[in-house]
């Protein structure tokens, strides 16, 4: 039964992927999330060193004053200035905008990791 629901989940991915049009590196690939509930997520299929530069995460530019008109905010990254204060988000909702790191969610905590090697 597991099996035949991750298949399931793996099929509504692709579809979702296809109908926004979102290239994947082939250093990576989609996958379901383990982040309950979150749908789809990004493994590689390489491994990926401390250090190495994964991105960039594209999207919608937000400012401060306008991060609190936006519904839905997780697919919304936080970008922080050389002094540890938030800069600005990245809102990675609208697909035509965003490339596959919408993918990847932010972590909660700064010790979280959120790309896992396959």
């Amino acid at each position: 039964l597991k099996m035949k629901e991750e298949e399931n989940a793996m099929k509504k991915i692709v579809r979702q992927i296809t109908d926004d049009k979102i290239k994947f590196p082939d250093e990576v690939e989609p996958c379901v999330s383990k982040i309950p509930n979150s749908g789809i997520g990004v493994r590689s299929k390489t491994t990926i060193n401390d250090g190495m530069w994964v991105g960039p995460y594209e999207g919608k530019v937000v400012s401060l004053e306008d991060i609190k008109k936006i519904k839905d905010t997780s697919l919304v990254w936080e970008v922080y200035d050389t002094n540890g204060a938030i800069s600005h988000f990245v809102d990675g909702n609208e697909s035509s905008l965003a490339n596959w790191m919408r993918y990847i969610s932010c972590p909660v905590r700064v010790t979280d990791k959120t790309i896992h090697n396959k």
